[in-house]
C-alpha cells in the first residue's frame, strides 16, 4: 500500500501503521559506512562477529584513558572495513541473483591458498 508524502491526512491509526512498517524496514536497511554514527554497540554490531565483539571490548575496558581514543579509532576503522565488505557482499549476492553472474574480473585463487595452507600445516602451525 502506496502513502501519501503528506501523512497528515492519514487517520491516527494509520499513521502508527505507516511509522511501524517504515522503522521495520530502515531497521534492516544497513545504514552506509560512511553515514553511520560509531559508538561501542554500533562497532560490536559492525564487526559480526561473537569473538571479534570480545575481543574489542576487551581491549577498550583494558584501555588506559590516555589511549581511548586510539582504540576507539582502531576498531572503528576496523568495523567500517567488515561492514563495507558486508555491503559489497550483498550488493553483488543481488547481482549475481538477478543475472547469474558475479560482476567483475575473478581469479581462482583456490590453489593457492591450498598451498599456502599445507604449508603451514607442515610447519607446525593449526
Amino acid at each position: 500500500m502506496d502513502l501519501p508524502e503528506d501523512t497528515t491526512q492519514l487517520t491516527a491509526s494509520a499513521r502508527r501503521a505507516y511509522r511501524r512498517r517504515e522503522g521495520r524496514r530502515r531497521s534492516r536497511e544497513a545504514p552506509a559506512v560512511s553515514d553511520q554514527t560509531w559508538t561501542i554497540e554500533s562497532i560490536c554490531e559492525a564487526l559480526g562477529s561473537p569473538a571479534l565483539s570480545q575481543r574489542f571490548l576487551g581491549e577498550i575496558n583494558r584501555a588506559p584513558a590516555h589511549e581511548l581514543l586510539t582504540v576507539f579509532a582502531k576498531w572503528r576503522t576496523i568495523a567500517a572495513g567488515v561492514a563495507g565488505a558486508a555491503e559489497r557482499g550483498r550488493e553483488l549476492a543481488a547481482a549475481e541473483e538477478a543475472t547469474g553472474e558475479t560482476p567483475g574480473d575473478w581469479v581462482d585463487m583456490t590453489d593457492r591458498v591450498q598451498a599456502e595452507a599445507a604449508a603451514a600445516r607442515s610447519r607446525g602451525a593449526a
